[in-house]
């Protein structure tokens, strides 16, 4: 079936990088999303890779999709979820909105309010912060306190220790409200975030 395409914009970016085997799209799908993403996304703009012979679409939310593990839509499946940053940034530079019932199925999740990571994030300490953790033994982990140990990452020429990775326990450390769980330090024996700031908002 067919696939009505849609005006996207030009891949312009301010960060100073360039495609130099790039050509433009300057139209492309409606909607798009892969097998693994959760919810369809609308295309702000698009490349086709000379060089590498494919395409890559930019979403609004800020991924990029490869068209070759895309599937694509002109109207959002029933019982489906669509990107509510993509639908909201396209709306607010002019493109048609989809329709979509707000609170029905817009689906945007702030990365202020993700839940506690799935894996601890004690694995991310500096190995000058952790290699006076005795090797081998069993110890509570500093950031969750979840039976943990030592071992050994990196290659032969990057080798440092690390604490094992484990699904953080109950009494992982409060989450930064800048940083959440994303730079873990440990000073004194307790992990908090690296940047200092505290950990509980004060009311003014």
């Amino acid at each position: 079936m067919t696939r009505a395409l849609v005006r996207l914009e030009p891949p312009y970016t301010r960060s100073g990088g360039h495609y130099g085997d790039a050509i433009p799209l300057t139209r492309g799908p409606r909607l798009v999303r892969t097998q693994g993403m959760g919810r369809w996304h609308r295309p702000r703009s698009g490349v086709f890779l000379t060089r590498h012979d494919r395409t890559v679409l930019h979403v609004w939310c800020g991924q990029g999709v490869q068209a070759a593990d895309a599937i694509t839509a002109t109207d959002l499946p029933a019982g489906e979820f669509l990107c509510g940053t993509c639908e909201g940034r396209a709306v607010g530079a002019g493109h048609p909105a989809t329709g979509t019932p707000l609170n029905e199925a817009l689906l945007f999740e702030p990365r202020s309010q993700a839940p506690p990571p799935a894996r601890c994030p004690s694995y991310r300490l500096m190995e000058h912060e952790v290699r006076d953790i005795t090797w081998g033994r069993v110890f509570p982990c500093p950031a969750c306190g979840e039976a943990t140990r030592m071992r050994a990452a990196g290659g032969p020429y990057n080798s440092h220790l690390v604490i094992e990775g484990h699904a953080p326990g109950p009494d992982l450390y409060p989450p930064c409200p800048f940083h959440r769980w994303d730079w873990p330090s440990l000073r004194d024996g307790v992990v908090r975030c690296g940047c200092g700031a505290p950990t509980r908002a004060v009311a003014s």
